[in-house]
């Protein structure tokens, strides 16, 4: 099976905290990390804005990957919210680690 990070970026802690439980209680992924507010600079309809928000990651598997992608997009407050799925799949990864999420 697949072993898949999520990359999303949410506006405050409190929206990043809700989703990401509501994600672990529906099964959706095994774990979820919250890092604290930084400075984000980024373009944007024609301009370069700046702000705060958090970084959210969240571990799962392959076969989950499409329901957390469609229950982040519909509780995300962004127009354009990030979700890239990362690969952490083979040999550098630490296998205990792998085989726990996947049965988490």
């Amino acid at each position: 099976m697949d072993t898949h990070f999520v990359y999303t970026t949410w506006p405050d802690a409190d929206t990043a905290q809700a989703v990401g439980q509501a994600c672990v209680e529906q099964g959706l992924c095994a774990c979820v990390n919250i890092f604290p507010p930084h400075l984000c600079l980024y373009r944007w309809e024609g301009g370069v804005e700046s702000g705060q928000e958090v970084v959210m990651i969240l571990k799962t598997t392959a076969a989950d990957v499409a329901s957390l992608r469609t229950h982040v997009i519909e509780a995300h407050p962004y127009d354009v919210p990030v979700f890239a799925v990362l690969d952490v799949n083979g040999p550098a990864s630490h296998a205990p680690f792998i085989n726990w999420l996947q049965g988490a």
